[in-house]
């Protein structure tokens, strides 16, 4: 008769832990950059982030009628497992419009929940001035118009 010895093993296959909220490194009028803390528990090798971001655009019109319009993207990055926190950047962004990001890491067994939110306007183009967003809105904007609802020839 042939015995035989068994061995079970159990896998640990979870998603890993969401990780921190991104926290600002720098901000330009058409890019910013990041850094967020690992998650908790990783629970397997850490391969990619993903990056998800809302963005509102800036319009005179729309925030006088409390109306926004938003747009949601992703961007799935490699990690340096070496770094103790990761970071990413954003490029190609519109001056003065307002940001949310969040993100997420992906393993084996599939990527985290989404950290915690953090929103952030790019700063104003410098060829043109904030004021500037005002002045060429298609929108007419004067506080006294604006008191008196009437629309006038400036």
């Amino acid at each position: 008769m042939v015995e035989l010895n068994t061995c079970i093993l159990h896998l640990n296959f979870s998603e890993p832990t969401p990780p921190g909220q991104p926290s600002l490194i720098h901000v330009e009028s058409r890019g910013m950059s990041f850094k967020y803390n690992r998650p908790d528990h990783e629970n397997g090798i850490i391969t990619h982030q993903e990056i998800e971001y809302t963005h509102t655009p800036y319009n005179v019109c729309a925030a006088d009628t409390g109306t926004t319009i938003s747009f949601v993207e992703t961007e799935i990055l490699p990690v340096n497992m070496s770094d103790e926190q990761f970071s990413f950047s954003l490029i190609k962004l519109k001056p003065f419009w307002e940001y949310s990001i969040r993100v997420r890491v992906n393993t084996s067994a599939g990527f985290s929940n989404f950290s915690e939110n953090i929103t952030i306007r790019t700063q104003p183009d410098s060829k043109y001035p904030s004021w500037n967003y005002y002045k060429h809105s298609p929108c007419i904007f004067s506080p006294n118009l604006y008191k008196s609802k009437e629309i006038a020839n400036p």
